[in-house]
């Protein structure tokens, strides 16, 4: 019997290898396929939203997943995950990046959460929908954001530990007792450096997005 099949779709390579790798080490059993557009973002950023036709893009990709059999498919970019709501009624998960972390972020009940991007775009993005969603749920988080200046060269480089030791005279900066969110899947090669790093709770969207689509598909199962 072959093994089933979870696909991502992507818009940067840099968020294919963490995604990869969380889902690896949660679903060892389920074969990954990666899908990537690595246009998505850079049109998305070029044009100052997600257009309809990137819109339209985005759902060609999650309905070839769909065609292709997947079991399940996660979303890598936070930009296009809105467009997952369409698929609320698809017999198989289709998941946005970093739901699964706003779940668990706002179960472990911090006085406040930073939310750190390598971009100023994805960072404030990112903030204001964890804000946005605790609202909805009567749950309210206090975020604040900020970007991180070389995260992103640290990312694409592939070295964890100078991401870290990027990422963490910033992260220092906000009270004790607030959590740490990575707002990007290329960040998040660094959430256990990091989280040792601080001493407190990091959290990061391929992690939480792993450990979510364990529960579904164990479920159905």
């Amino acid at each position: 019997m072959s093994k089933p099949t979870i696909a991502l779709i992507s818009a940067t390579p840099l968020s294919i290898a963490p995604a990869q790798e969380a889902l690896q080490n949660r679903l060892p059993n389920h074969k990954l396929w990666n899908i990537l557009d690595d246009r998505l973002l850079v049109d998305a950023q070029a044009q100052g939203e997600v257009t309809l036709a990137l819109h339209r893009r985005m759902n060609r990709l999650i309905d070839h997943a769909l065609a292709g059999d997947a079991s399940a498919v996660l979303l890598t970019c936070s930009l296009y995950g809105f467009i997952t709501e369409e698929y609320s009624d698809s017999p198989v998960p289709v998941l946005p990046p970093d739901q699964a972390a706003f779940d668990d972020i706002i179960n472990s009940a911090p006085s406040g959460v930073l939310v750190i991007g390598s971009l100023e775009s994805a960072a404030a993005d990112s903030a204001e929908r964890l804000r946005a969603y605790s609202l909805s749920i009567g749950r309210p988080v206090i975020t604040t954001h900020v970007a991180v200046v070389g995260a992103a060269e640290a990312a694409r480089a592939g070295d964890p530990s100078l991401l870290t030791d990027i990422i963490a005279p910033e992260a220092e900066r906000v009270p004790e007792d607030f959590a740490v969110f990575l707002a990007q899947y290329s960040l998040a090669p660094t959430v256990n450096l990091l989280a040792r790093r601080l001493q407190k709770r990091v959290f990061s969207g391929p992690t939480s997005a792993a450990n979510a689509l364990a529960s579904s598909l164990a479920v159905k199962r």
